[in-house]
């Protein structure tokens, strides 16, 4: 699906602004350590918490979700930071290394975006609220097979990034208000094993414009999430009903397109060697044309942004039109589960002037 010039406009930048997040040489640059609650998090995360470390994408793809709804419904009271025609979409990016051996996964969304306190707050500490038990839970779940959902249910799910990434970098810029009409875009950067983090002035200056944009610098062991298909298919399987709001991936593939006569036609000008002696005329009979039909083409690179959650919410449809499955994985996605529902009930109720869709589910356990 190809996007019309403004949402194009609204989407990151590639290649060139996805590099250099590196603090500028003499750039000044400052490390936190990390709150002891969330170290503690963080190493269970990566050593034990998940047995399907692909939920990662999902938890992400909810954050995002989740801050664009948050600018839309601060744009309630606040016109100034959003004026409603801006596009709110989601974006992925799969940048491979030249050599195959490393590769970037990234996020990216335009929605309410983090000051330099709340990349900070957000990021490298811990709520106090419902932290113990979490914790709690998370140690007891080490040794237990339902282990798989305790991330999303907390709202912690920016540390399973650690699952399949090396290091972290969170570039984000909140949008312009009288208050604050020139926001600077800053970057939280942090390694898998590292105790600490840092926060700094973006080297590339506001690419955003307004949004989040997180930089996985994958795994030697996860660069299968470079692939587009693998990609699309989590999408479809995790996050297919997540997001109220587009996703987009960034896709490239080689098409066989046909050469323009008019640049056919310099190329044989180009080949054909002139004259010695332009001055002397030469009279030849002219050699008969031949018809030639065979159409030549070459390969070109066609960059093109795929709309991966393009299906009308579940919940809309007719019951007949929805398989088993769909719901099965609609329930997953919604309530960050992996066990299926006992059953569930899709139907259609009227109150008065009011008409409404419906879907309940029963869980295995509560």
């Amino acid at each position: 699906m190809k996007l019309l010039a403004p949402l194009l406009l609204a989407l990151s930048l590639l290649s060139d602004s996805s590099y250099g997040q590196e603090a500028a040489a003499g750039e000044s640059t400052t490390k936190h350590e990390y709150q002891s609650d969330v170290a503690r998090l963080r190493k269970i995360v990566i050593e034990s918490l998940y047995s399907h470390r692909e939920v990662f994408l999902r938890e992400l793809i909810s954050n995002a979700n989740d801050a664009i709804e948050k600018l839309r419904l601060t744009a309630l009271k606040d016109k100034t930071i959003w004026d409603g025609s801006a596009p709110l979409n989601i974006t992925l990016q799969l940048i491979k290394g030249e050599e195959g051996s490393d590769g970037k996964l990234i996020i990216s969304d335009t929605g309410i975006g983090m000051t330099p306190q709340e990349l900070k707050t957000n990021l490298g500490t811990l709520a106090k609220s419902g932290t113990s038990e979490f914790l709690a839970k998370a140690e007891e779940s080490k040794t237990s097979t339902g282990n798989g959902n305790l991330i999303g249910a907390f709202g912690l799910g920016f540390y399973s990034s650690f699952l399949v990434a090396d290091k972290v970098y969170v570039a984000s810029v909140p949008p312009a208000t009288p208050a604050n009409p020139n926001p600077v875009q800053h970057i939280f950067s942090s390694s898998a094993d590292d105790a600490s983090f840092e926060v700094y002035q973006d080297p590339r200056g506001n690419t955003l414009g307004r949004g989040t944009e997180i930089t996985l610098v994958l795994k030697k062991d996860a660069l299968e999430y470079l692939e587009e298909e693998k990609i699309k298919n989590l999408v479809a399987k995790h996050s297919g009903f997540a997001s109220s709001f587009p996703v987009y991936l960034h896709t490239t593939k080689v098409e066989e397109q046909p050469i323009p006569q008019d640049d056919l036609d310099t190329s044989a000008e180009e080949d054909t060697p002139k004259s010695e002696d332009e001055d002397e005329a030469v009279v030849e009979d002219a050699p008969e044309k031949v018809e030639n039909t065979e159409v030549k083409t070459r390969s070109v690179t066609v960059e093109e942004w795929v709309h991966l959650n393009d299906q009308p919410p579940l919940w809309s449809r007719d019951p007949k039109d929805v398989t088993d499955e769909e719901y099965k994985n609609f329930y997953k996605a919604t309530f960050k589960q992996y066990q299926d529902p006992v059953l569930w009930h899709h139907f259609k109720g009227d109150s008065g002037p009011v008409s409404f869709r419906a879907l309940i589910f029963v869980p295995e356990s509560l």
